[in-house]
């Protein structure tokens, strides 16, 4: 499964403009996070890096990947978001969020004497992901010739509605 895009609640009454923005995925085998739960975005996927507005005009803002990420679907996904905090926006970088009874979220940051802090919270943002999990589907030629037989090489020539194929050879019986 691949993920294309990640797309945030947006509910406020202006737009922002968050010129410098990284998101990062990994999965992750815990369900809520713990004191001591905490992932070095180095060992994150960024699939995203750059500028992106969200605009009051829509509920959802949208933000497509610049990377797709693979998600095997069998563990938990964790997204962290990374944004340039010199930069004066209108505010939190993500507005709308759901609350759960468990610890679902940290909000980390570095002040300006260089002491990193972070708090847990059961609040968490809403957000959908844009997943392609079907799996193309092979369309079988029709009419298969098979012509100037060489002891290195062959033509093959059929009829189909494809626009690629992959060819697969091997002995008899294959």
């Amino acid at each position: 499964n691949s993920i294309k895009a990640i797309a945030y609640q947006y509910t406020s009454a202006t737009d922002m403009d968050v010129p410098r923005v990284n998101i990062y995925m990994t999965e992750v085998d815990t369900n809520y996070i713990g004191v001591a739960d905490t992932v070095a975005l180095d060992s994150m996927t960024l699939v995203f890096s750059g500028r992106h507005i969200f605009t009051n005009d829509e509920e959802w803002s949208t933000i497509v990947l610049d990377s797709p990420f693979n998600y095997s679907g069998t563990r938990n996904l964790m997204v962290a978001i990374e944004r340039d905090t010199t930069v004066n926006t209108a505010g939190n970088f993500v507005y709308t969020a759901g609350s759960s009874n468990e610890y679902r979220c940290v909000y980390s940051y570095t002040n300006t004497s260089g002491t990193k802090s972070a708090t847990r919270t059961v609040n968490r943002s809403n957000i959908r992901f844009s997943i392609c999990t079907s799996t193309p589907v092979c369309e079988r030629p029709d009419s298969v010739v098979v012509s100037n037989i060489q002891p290195l090489q062959v033509d093959v020539a059929w009829v189909g509605n494809g626009t690629t194929y992959d060819v697969a050879y091997g002995l008899t019986g294959f």
